[in-house]
């Protein structure tokens, strides 16, 4: 579960790089 939650923040932080 926890994995599942660090993968959701990482994803989250590569959409915001892009939006950069």
């Amino acid at each position: 579960e926890l994995h599942s939650v660090q993968e959701q923040l990482t994803a989250e932080r590569l959409r915001c790089s892009e939006l950069e």
